[in-house]
C-alpha cells in the first residue's frame, strides 16, 4: 500500500457563505424587523382607524358595546404584531443554523466525492451529516475538533435553540436549560414548551440573532483554510 496525502483548500466557499449570513442579517435588521413597528405602536395605530371607521364594527348593535369591542380588537392586533414579530425571528434563526448545516454538508460531500480515498467515501456513504457528524469527520480524517474552536459552544447554542423552535419540548429542550435557562424565563413552570413557534413562549430577542450570527462568522474564521487527508491508497 502506498502512503497519500490530499491537500484541501477551502478560501472561497468560507468567504461565499460569509457573504450569505451577511446578507440574512442584514435583511432581518434593516428590512424585516422593521415591517411593523413595536406592537404597542400599531396597536395604537389600529385603534385610531377603528375610531375613524365605525364600519369595522358596524356589527355592534347597542352604542354602550362599542368601546370594548374596540378596545378587545386593539388588543387582539396587539398580540397578532407581537407574535408575528416573533416568528419572523424565529424563522431566522432556524434558517442561518440550516445554512451552516448545510454547507458544511455540501462541502464535505463535494470532498468525499473528489478523494481517492475508498475508505473514506465507505465509512460516510449512510451519514447524514448533523452537526455531530460534521465534527466526526473533521476530527478523525482532518484532524481538527470543532470543539477546540472559541465559537463553538455558540454554533451548538443555536443548534439547541433551533430545535426548540421546531419541535418544542424534548432533549434539546433540556440541554438548553442547564446551557443557558434565560430562553425559558417567559413561560410558567406548567406551561408546555410544545407551544414555541404560535406564541412568543421563548425569550429570544434581536440580541440573540445577532450574537448567534456573529458566532458563526468568528467560528468560520477561526478554522483553518487548508486542511490535509493522510492515507494509504488501496491498489
Amino acid at each position: 500500500m502506498m502512503q497519500r496525502i490530499e491537500k484541501w483548500y477551502i478560501y472561497n466557499e468560507y468567504n461565499n457563505f460569509l457573504r450569505e449570513i451577511d446578507f440574512l442579517y442584514n435583511e432581518y435588521v434593516n428590512k424585516i424587523s422593521t415591517l411593523y413597528k413595536t406592537p404597542e405602536e400599531e396597536a395604537n395605530d389600529y385603534e385610531k382607524y377603528l375610531e375613524e371607521n365605525p364600519s369595522e364594527y358596524s356589527y355592534i348593535e347597542n352604542i354602550e358595546d362599542i368601546l370594548p369591542e374596540i378596545q378587545d380588537l386593539t388588543f387582539k392586533r396587539y398580540l397578532s404584531i407581537k407574535n408575528i414579530k416573533y416568528r419572523y425571528l424565529c424563522m431566522n434563526i432556524v434558517t442561518l443554523y440550516q445554512m451552516i448545516e448545510q454547507f458544511f454538508k455540501s462541502i464535505i460531500k463535494i470532498r468525499i466525492s473528489m478523494s481517492m480515498d475508498k475508505k473514506l467515501k465507505e465509512k460516510y456513504k449512510k451519514t447524514n451529516f448533523y452537526l455531530k457528524d460534521i465534527n466526526r469527520f473533521y476530527q478523525e480524517d482532518y484532524n481538527y475538533d470543532f470543539e477546540n474552536n472559541n465559537y463553538y459552544k455558540i454554533i451548538d447554542e443555536l443548534r439547541l435553540i433551533e430545535n426548540v423552535i421546531k419541535h418544542g419540548e424534548g432533549k434539546s429542550a433540556n440541554k438548553l436549560k442547564q446551557i443557558n435557562p434565560k430562553y425559558f424565563i417567559k413561560i410558567h413552570s406548567s406551561y408546555p414548551y410544545d407551544d414555541t413557534i404560535i406564541n412568543d413562549n421563548l425569550n429570544i430577542n434581536d440580541n440573540d440573532f445577532e450574537k448567534f450570527y456573529k458566532g458563526i462568522s468568528n467560528f468560520i474564521n477561526e478554522m483553518p483554510k487548508h486542511f490535509i487527508h493522510e492515507y494509504e491508497l488501496e491498489k
